[in-house]
């Protein structure tokens, strides 16, 4: 990777695996990847992140087409609305969605956490079958 191609930060405050460091010099290749740590050479170029500073979240249990599904079910109803009656409404949305759809939900579900500092998904579907009920 071309260092030209990289970012240079200076963190106020970094959580590292040996603890907490301040004005940490890194430098960030165009991918996203830490390339280099302490590279004090580029300390006047960098930019200056204030605050605290750590490494990025897994989401290690998605299910992202649910984000669409938020707020459907979420309402008093009778006394016998339970996990099964909740289940059945959950499959009827997702019977509802075509690829498009679901690319579309998990997008946004993706950027919001992103946003939130997750940088990492491990993603459950339900998804089998198509509308007409074809694998």
């Amino acid at each position: 990777m071309d260092k030209r191609a990289s970012t240079a930060f200076l963190l106020q405050n970094a959580l590292t695996p040996h603890g907490w460091r301040k004005n940490l010099s890194v430098l960030v290749n165009a991918f996203g990847e830490i390339t280099e740590i302490d590279c004090d050479d580029r300390q006047s170029e960098a930019i200056h992140i204030s605050g605290a500073v750590i490494p990025g979240l897994p989401n290690v249990h998605s299910h992202a087409f649910q984000r669409g599904f938020a707020g459907l079910a979420e309402r008093a109803g009778t006394t016998d609305d339970s996990f099964w009656t909740w289940r059945e409404a959950m499959y009827r949305f997702v019977g509802a969605l075509d690829p498009d759809d679901v690319e579309a939900i998990a997008s946004l579900a993706y950027v919001e956490m992103l946003e939130a500092g997750f940088t990492h998904v491990g993603e459950f579907h339900y998804l089998h079958h198509g509308r007409d009920g074809t694998p």
